[in-house]
């Protein structure tokens, strides 16, 4: 028995099965998650470098060419570009579609790690990052404060007291703050001071890196106990870089980095400012985690910093500057009101020309329903509503509608 003949001679039976798609399609809708676009993720890796003043022929030298070898060697690489530019390599590693890219990744790294001793030293640790349509942020904001702060106190402000809260709530990945002014401990060395106490300039540096470390000490059982010991000897104040021991005079004494070098706690020179409402301020970007629903993230990353506002020592004041749940909002409203008006057009043309409400009747009540049971079908196969499904529902109407008629 096909189907039309089930339905006509079965149409009690045929009326129930209806309306309980409806009902699960109903409910099915409600779970479904929200994205501005889809969970898919392309098998590219890139691996960025950067090599402040270096120029481009210089980049390419030595770091972009024996980056092209090492990744290379990496299993499931189908292809590789790059570009040099003036201080920064950027390498694009392409895998095979269905190249598992957390492994791959991390390959990547570990191949990268054993070679970053032949990089040049004043080069960065190659970044190695993976692209995915849904890893955009959720929420934007930029944060700006009274004078009282420079935007690395500021920075600091709101990795402490912000960034934990936020990061704990369900759904969220990763809370990060950006900021032009980077700290930088200064040692502005005096030449004649390094004459006079017969010092090499290597030995203050080795002597620096020497004390700007942490050693583990092994382990102590201490009452059937297994403890890890360590020597913490990294730098926490500007006292303790003044006060390294650099070399020791000819009567013994020992020789202060502070009688030698002038010691200063500034930033590193910037080449770019942020600004947030014509001031200068720092970015708080919000990324959520794969799968959770954007619009449920949004909001309650925008109640939850209301909250957190007032209880900032100074005048802390934060604007929203991208908001990926009003988008995503805008976005379904509009698409969804497209389909409606267009199913609507169709259904009053189809009478116009049929002068039958007989089949204008079957066609709008197959749009709704049709379009309720495909939620059923994304969320049993994990999808979720972005543009992409949307947009398939928005031109599935067209395709209803000529079904029905034929």
């Amino acid at each position: 028995m096909k189907l039309p003949e089930f339905s006509v001679k079965r149409k009690v039976t045929a009326s129930m099965i209806a309306m309980i798609l409806v009902v699960v399609g109903l409910i099915a809708f409600t779970r479904l998650g929200l994205d501005f676009f889809p969970d898919l993720e392309y098998p590219t890796v890139s691996v960025i470098t950067t090599y402040r003043g270096a120029s481009s022929e210089d980049i390419e030298k030595t770091i972009t060419e024996p980056l092209e070898q090492v990744v290379s060697s990496v299993s499931g690489v189908k292809k590789v570009t790059s570009q040099s530019s003036e201080g920064v390599s950027v390498l694009m590693v392409e895998f095979e579609w269905g190249t598992n890219l957390d492994f791959a990744a991390q390959d990547i790294r570990d191949q990268i790690g054993l070679y970053r001793n032949f990089l040049p030293t004043n080069a960065s640790n190659p970044l190695v990052v993976k692209f995915n349509l849904s890893q955009f942020p959720v929420v934007f904001y930029g944060i700006t404060a009274n004078s009282g702060y420079s935007t690395y106190d500021l920075k600091k402000l709101i990795e402490d007291e912000v960034k934990p809260r936020l990061e704990r709530l369900d759904g969220v990945a990763s809370a990060v703050v950006f900021a032009t002014d980077e700290r930088e401990i200064r040692v502005e060395v005096d030449k004649n001071a390094l004459i006079s106490y017969n010092l090499a300039l290597d030995r203050v540096l080795l002597a620096l890196a020497a004390e700007n470390i942490n050693v583990p000490a092994g382990e102590v059982v201490e009452r059937h106990q297994d403890l890890i010991v360590r020597t913490l000897g990294e730098f926490r104040s500007v006292d303790d870089v003044r006060n390294v021991v650099v070399g020791l005079s000819q009567r013994g004494e020992p020789i202060y980095l502070k009688d030698i070098a002038e010691v200063k706690d500034t930033f590193k020179e910037t080449r770019s400012v942020a600004r947030v409402q014509e001031q200068k301020g720092v970015y708080l970007v919000v990324n959520k985690r794969s799968g959770a629903n954007t619009a449920i993230v949004g909001n309650a990353v925008k109640k939850e910093v209301s909250k957190i506002q007032p209880t900032l020592p100074g005048n802390i004041n934060f604007y929203l500057a991208m908001d990926q749940a009003e988008m995503i909002n805008m976005v379904a409203s509009r698409t969804a009101n497209n389909a409606l008006v267009g199913a609507l057009l169709a259904i009053v043309l189809i009478f116009l020309f049929l002068r039958n409400w007989r089949p204008t009747l079957i066609i709008s009540v197959a749009i709704p329903l049709s379009i309720i049971t495909t939620f059923v079908a994304l969320y049993a196969a994990g999808y979720t509503l972005n543009l992409m499904t949307l947009g398939g529902l928005a031109l599935g109407v067209g395709m209803l509608v000529d079904n029905a008629i034929v």
